[in-house]
C-alpha cells in the first residue's frame, strides 16, 4: 500500500524553536542555516543549495503556500550533500510539518535523513518506527526513542521536531 506524504518544510538551526499553526510562515531564528520551504521549489531559501525531485515527486497545497508532495514509496527530494549535515556532538533542531494522506499506523517512515551510505558512515534519519517517533545518528549508533506513541490521523497537519541541547 502506497502512502502520500506531505512536507510543508523543513528549518534545520542550533536552538530550540518555538512555533504554533497559524497563517503564516513561523519566525526564522538568526541560528538557522538552511530553509527548504517547498513553496514551489526545491531551492534552500539562504544558500540557494539546488534540491533535485526524485521519482515525480512535487509540491501541492500546504498550510502556508505550497509544499513538498511525496508518495510515500520511491519519491522523495534530494540536496547535494555537505558537512552542514554532519550533526556531531552539537546542538541542533530538525523541524518539519508532515501531513499523511493515508493511514500509516501500520507502517514504519522516514520523515527527513542525511545518508552516506551503507555501514557504518555518516548517516542520520528522523521517523517512525513500530509505531514510535525515532531519532538515530551513525556512526555513534546514538538510538533515540522518545516513546512518543504516533499513529496521525491522515489529512492532519503535524508538526514535528527533534532537539539536541
Amino acid at each position: 500500500m502506497k502512502t502520500k506524504v506531505t512536507f510543508v518544510t523543513f528549518l534545520l538551526a542550533f536552538s530550540v524553536i518555538e512555533s504554533t499553526l497559524r497563517a503564516q510562515s513561523p519566525p526564522l531564528l538568526t541560528s538557522a542555516f538552511a530553509w527548504w520551504t517547498g513553496d514551489n521549489t526545491a531551492d534552500e531559501l539562504f544558500t540557494g543549495i539546488h534540491g533535485t525531485a526524485i521519482n515525480g515527486a512535487g509540491f501541492s497545497g500546504g498550510l502556508v503556500g505550497s509544499a513538498f508532495n511525496f508518495n510515500g514509496n520511491s519519491q522523495y527530494f534530494s540536496v547535494p550533500d555537505s558537512d552542514q549535515w554532519n550533526l556531531g556532538s552539537g546542538d541542533f533542531t530538525i523541524e518539519l510539518w508532515a501531513r499523511f494522506n493515508t493511514d500509516i499506523s501500520g507502517r514504519d517512515a522516514i520523515f527527513i535523513a542525511h545518508d552516506e551510505g551503507c555501514g557504518n558512515v555518516n548517516k542520520w534519519f528522523f521517523g517512525r518506527y513500530i509505531g514510535y517517533l525515532l531519532f538515530c545518528v551513525y556512526p555513534s549508533s546514538q538510538v533515540f526513542f522518545p516513546l512518543v506513541d504516533f499513529r496521525p490521523t491522515p489529512h492532519q497537519w503535524y508538526h514535528l521536531a527533534i532537539t539536541r541541547q
